[in-house]
C-alpha cells in the first residue's frame, strides 16, 4: 500500500474520531469518548475502531461501539445516544 493512501486513511479515521468525540460530548454532558484499537488483525483493509463513553469519575457507561472507518454518514448527538443504547443492549 502506498504511503498516500495510508495517510488518507489515517485522515479519515481521525476526522471521524473528532466528530464523534465532539457527539459524544454533546449527547452525555461531562463525558468522554475514549478510542479503542482494532477489533482483530484478520483484515488488513478497512480495520475497524471503538469507542467507549467514560465519565469524569473514571467509569465506562458503555460497551464499546464498534465503526467502520469508512463510515461517511453524519455524525450526531442522536447518531452516539442510538449507537450507545444498542451496544449497551
Amino acid at each position: 500500500m502506498s504511503r498516500r493512501k495510508r495517510n488518507a486513511g489515517r485522515r479519515v479515521k481521525d476526522t471521524l474520531r473528532q466528530r464523534i468525540a465532539g457527539a459524544v460530548a454533546a449527547a452525555f454532558p461531562g463525558c468522554t469518548a475514549v478510542f479503542v484499537g482494532q477489533q482483530s488483525r484478520a483484515s488488513l483493509v478497512g480495520r475497524t475502531f471503538g469507542f467507549r463513553v467514560r465519565d469524569g469519575a473514571g467509569k465506562y457507561r458503555s460497551n464499546i461501539v464498534w465503526v467502520d472507518p469508512s463510515y461517511a454518514g453524519s455524525v450526531s448527538a442522536g447518531w452516539v445516544r442510538r449507537a450507545v443504547a444498542d451496544s449497551n443492549g
